[in-house]
């Protein structure tokens, strides 16, 4: 990213303080959008853009032996550096149920 390396090479000619971190990035900031286009482009991506789905807390009941379960998959996962969520397996469980009933009562 050229624009990082121009902002933190100051020039040996001004004697000034250094930036600090914060205001390396404000800066950096502040001269992508000075770069960036101020129209947005004429051709959109091709595909259809995917659905935005919003999360919701909501309390259900499980057996036991499906949380130590699920306890189980998310150490797994963890330990070969992956995600581990045990609510991404459930919502991911819930799809599959839901599709498999969709389906079904198309039938």
């Amino acid at each position: 990213m050229p624009l990082k390396r121009l902002v933190s090479e100051q020039p040996s000619t001004i004697a000034s303080a250094p930036m600090t971190a914060a205001q390396q990035v404000q800066t950096t900031e502040s001269l992508e959008e000075a770069v960036r286009p101020s129209t947005r482009p004429s051709v959109r991506p091709s595909g259809s853009t995917p659905m935005r789905r919003t999360i919701t807390r909501y309390a259900f009941e499980f057996f036991q032996d499906q949380i130590e379960t699920l306890r189980g998959f998310s150490l797994d996962e963890k330990l070969r550096g992956e995600k581990g969520s045990m609510s991404e397996m459930v919502r991911e469980a819930l799809d599959a149920y839901i599709a498999r009933r969709n389906h079904a009562a198309r039938e």
